[in-house]
């Protein structure tokens, strides 16, 4: 069995580099940036859910912060808190340069999400664009693992459910009276001009 770093038959073969997890090289295919983005989110959620419990800081059955068990923050509350923050921020810059990679761009148009309305367009951008079929400035074409595919289709269902049932709930909301229209709210906002 030929070794990895062996010619091919038309030729030698570039050897692939592994690239670690917190390293902005190298590039991220659309599904495996679906699937880093969505684990990290879901961990990340999961970790403030944990240590929310702990403290006795939701009511689960009405699903409310209890503003009344706030304790008084620490030090190590405060500084575990920012560390997880920044390692989350960390990670999730790194996984969009690496995909801006795959598109053969510059990872400085990561800073277009800090203008308002066009970070949505981009944040779409990098979900739907199309990798480059080839290898490009950043390198070969990326490997995308099976966990990877599967993990990013569970987070694309998961996502679809969550905003159908998000709109049949508003839906739900606006029929009994407990939410008003956008015609009521802004009728009623009329009144005062």
């Amino acid at each position: 069995m030929p070794s990895q770093n062996s010619a091919s038959f038309f030729g030698k073969a570039t050897p692939q580099h592994a690239h670690t997890l917190l390293s902005c090289e190298g590039r991220l295919g659309r599904l495996s940036y679906i699937a880093r983005f969505g684990f990290l989110h879901f961990l990340f959620i999961g970790m403030l859910s944990v240590a929310a419990q702990g403290m006795h800081l939701i009511n689960w059955n009405t699903m409310m912060l209890r503003t009344s068990h706030l304790p008084e923050p620490s030090f190590f509350m405060l500084t575990g808190g920012l560390i997880l923050l920044l390692l989350y921020s960390y990670l999730m810059i790194v996984f969009m340069i690496r995909r801006l990679h795959d598109l053969n761009q510059s990872g400085w148009m990561s800073l277009l999400l800090l203008i308002p309305m066009l970070n949505l367009l981009f944040s779409l951008y990098l979900v739907l664009a199309r990798g480059t079929p080839h290898a490009n400035n950043y390198g070969l074409v990326p490997h995308t693992a099976f966990w990877e595919k599967l993990c990013a289709w569970l987070v694309i269902v998961l996502f679809i459910i969550s905003l159908a049932s998000s709109s049949m709930r508003i839906s739900y909301m606006m029929g009994t009276g407990e939410l008003e229209s956008p015609h009521q709210i802004m009728k009623q906002g009329m009144q005062y001009f």
